[in-house]
């Protein structure tokens, strides 16, 4: 009698197991990631970022990540928008097709904004980090860290 009430559950672990894969999670690439703006930012043709590739097949390295993050209230719009319109007042007053690559994370809207910046000299790079990071000013739900690598995609 035990046998017989313990079959089902048994064939049913004896699944899960056997469908669990001992798989690595694998980079993300830009083929992975769609590119679109978020909603409210000005429409543009907006192409993806090309990041440096490490020669080792390891993630991808990018000259400015911007990190949106929630701290159990979701992540703060307002500093979207903000670093946005930097975004394309440099597109507009660089004439310059800024390459951005925006991964969404997160369960309550985290995400990332990241770019080569291959499009601007070095003294625009420079600049252009200092006005973003002027945009966001002293937010705890926005990281920005510069030479590093977007987030996976959930």
């Amino acid at each position: 009698m035990i046998r017989s009430r313990l079959r089902p559950f048994a064939v049913s672990f004896s699944l899960l197991v056997a469908a669990c894969g001992d798989e690595t999670p694998k980079p993300v690439t830009p083929a992975d990631v769609s590119s679109t703006a978020d909603a409210g930012a000005a429409p543009s043709s907006e192409s993806v970022a090309t990041p440096n590739a490490k020669p080792d097949g390891g993630a991808a390295t990018y000259r400015l990540v911007v990190s949106f993050i929630s701290l159990g209230a979701g992540v703060d719009s307002k500093a979207k928008d903000q670093v946005n319109e930097v975004i394309n007042k440099w597109r507009i007053a660089k004439s310059v097709d800024l390459k951005t690559e925006r991964v969404r994370w997160g369960k309550e809207g985290e995400s990332d904004v990241c770019s080569g910046l291959d499009e601007l000299s070095d003294a625009d790079r420079s600049k252009f980090i200092g006005e973003v990071r002027a945009a966001v000013g002293k937010n705890d739900r926005v990281v920005i860290t510069e030479n590093a690598s977007c987030h996976e995609t959930r």
